[in-house]
């Protein structure tokens, strides 16, 4: 019997630490402190509020039930066993993400050793349904040597190694975010076969999924967690980390250390308007309006566009999020293996299927999760499904998320956005205000804009600067 529940974050209109002390001056100051609104409770909205924390007056404001935005962990009872499941942002490593790696170190949750998270060795096995064996296996997990000596997969092996370090050497010397995905990848002096049979689909698993739309993304922008996370040797193991109890776990011990932010959820935003003294009045859940100096938008491109409408002054904001390109995405939860190579000895952590001009990911996450002792990893896979012809059976869990699509248009637009910024008040954070989306951006976001607010004195933004370089 399998059982899907939304782990509990905070309740509705929860009111963190001592409220009296929400718009008391600090010590030896006679000016009341700023008012800050923040609306969305993902990783951008919490971090803002989170670094704001006792020296503005904070209101976060989410939508939803609970906090979390894309992090979703979710509690399932697979063969009669509980185990935390995150339905989005799951895996991190410390390349890619250094700032977001210093934020877990100082919630007590990295490195392992900490007790709050723990390393698995990741690997990659890309396949066409119709074709006889896998058009690549990674030979990184133990016992797997074998790849490296089977003739059809030692051309996918340098193919990859040799894409991976063009795209290491163009990090490397900061290169232009401009040049597409499909105009480098003919460039690195690859078969055709290779880039357009391999390397592309692989790129197009971890963005939209649509091989034609993979070709006009940015290649550095595509290939920058490669360029990060993955070792010098093309056989060294690819460690990544995740969190035990769950990404969403982040997020609920940076509201447990506020202490002086209200966070209001279940509270969806119904318009924000200017109040003719300079501030805002912010409509969230049918109560009384919100007042403040500043109001920060943290939820994603689409719903903050629509939110801006209302707000006078921020048409330079809304020209440059109108040209930000997103694609839908859904996945699912299931212990169906319906995506994976019909032989077992193919199966990896990241199983892509090719199918026509697709190519979805499948996350195989009995490698992830770590079962009871005495029971057996539980075969529970984590599946893009936007565009699969099939869908799986025994599904647990489904959701949909809307994504950044890194274009050279879209990191131009993030230029006008960035250079829009807090005009007279309004903000924009998030993980699509950056040239890759994930939590480490989302994260930098918030930082900057807290910091432009007021959190220059914060002891937590000091350690995160310090990570980030």
């Amino acid at each position: 019997m399998t059982r899907s529940t939304t782990a509990q974050g905070p309740n509705r209109r929860t009111v963190l630490g001592a409220l009296a002390a929400v718009g008391a001056p600090l010590a030896g100051r006679a000016a009341p402190l700023r008012r800050v609104v923040v609306i969305g409770g993902g990783m951008a909205g919490v971090a803002c509020a989170w670094l704001l924390d006792g020296l503005c007056d904070v209101v976060l404001v989410e939508a939803a039930p609970e906090l979390g935005g894309n992090v979703r962990s979710v509690e399932l009872e697979i063969d009669g066993h509980p185990y935390t499941v995150d339905a989005g942002a799951q895996y991190f490593h410390p390349g890619p993400y250094p700032t977001y790696v210093q934020l877990l170190e100082s919630l007590g949750l990295y490195p392992p050793s900490a007790g709050g998270s723990h390393a698995f060795a990741a690997s990659i096995t890309l396949a066409e349904p119709s074709e006889g064996y896998p058009r690549f296996v990674s030979p990184v997990l133990p016992g797997r040597g074998w790849p490296l000596v089977a003739p059809w997969n030692r051309a996918g092996l340098r193919a990859f190694d040799k894409a991976f370090s063009a795209a290491s050497r163009r990090e490397q010397r900061d290169a232009s975010w401009q040049l597409t995905l499909g105009d480098w990848l003919p460039t690195l002096g690859l078969d055709a076969a290779q880039w357009e049979g391999m390397i592309l689909p692989w790129a197009a698993s971890i963005l939209s999924g649509d091989i034609e739309q993979a070709r006009s993304v940015s290649a550095r922008s595509a290939m920058v967690f490669a360029a990060k996370a993955l070792p010098p040797a093309a056989t060294d193991p690819i460690l990544y980390y995740v969190v035990d109890q769950g990404m969403g776990e982040v997020l609920r011990r940076m509201v447990a250390q506020c202490t002086t932010v209200q966070v209001m959820t279940g509270a969806p935003v119904s318009g924000v308007v200017r109040d003719g003294s300079g501030g805002f009045l912010v409509q969230a859940g049918g109560g009384p309006a919100l007042q403040a100096d500043d109001v920060v938008f943290a939820a994603s491109g689409p719903p903050t566009l629509a939110l801006l409408a209302g707000v006078t002054g921020t048409g330079a904001l809304r020209a440059a999020l109108q040209q930000i390109e997103f694609f839908d995405a859904r996945l699912m939860l299931h212990t169906d293996p319906a995506y994976a190579p019909a032989a077992q000895k193919y199966w990896s952590f990241l199983d892509c299927q090719l199918q026509g001009d697709k190519c979805e990911a499948s996350m195989w996450l009995a490698k992830v999760l770590t079962p009871p002792p005495g029971a057996n990893p539980p075969n529970l896979w984590k599946s893009w499904v936007t565009h699969r012809v099939a869908l799986p059976a025994q599904i647990v869990h489904e959701a949909s998320y809307r994504h950044l699509l890194p274009t050279p248009a879209t990191l131009r637009a993030q230029r006008l956005l960035q250079a829009a910024q807090g005009k007279a008040g309004v903000w924009v954070a998030g993980g699509y205000t950056h040239p890759f989306d994930a939590q480490e951006t989302a994260l930098l976001s918030a930082m900057d804009v807290a910091a432009a607010i007021g959190a220059g004195p914060s002891a937590r933004l000091r350690a995160l600067r310090r990570a980030s370089g």
